[in-house]
């Protein structure tokens, strides 16, 4: 479940990176940054950020438990 969460997200950035592509308009770019950031924060609070995408950061980890 988490992983088409993610997926789709990861298909809706693209999606609007096309649309920003094709058509130039700078709504598309600011809406596929701020989608990004998004799942970009919900990995890091589901604790995915960590398991996957940064599992080297350890300070990061103890920092965000702390908080």
């Amino acid at each position: 479940m988490i992983g088409t969460y993610f997926g789709v997200l990861g298909a809706l950035i693209l999606y609007n990176l096309v649309l920003f592509l094709s058509i130039r308009d700078r709504t598309y770019i600011f809406f596929s940054g701020s989608v990004a950031f998004f799942g970009l924060t919900a990995a890091a609070l589901d604790g995915y950020g960590f398991q996957y995408l940064w599992p080297t950061q350890v300070w990061w980890r103890t920092a965000a438990c702390r908080s």
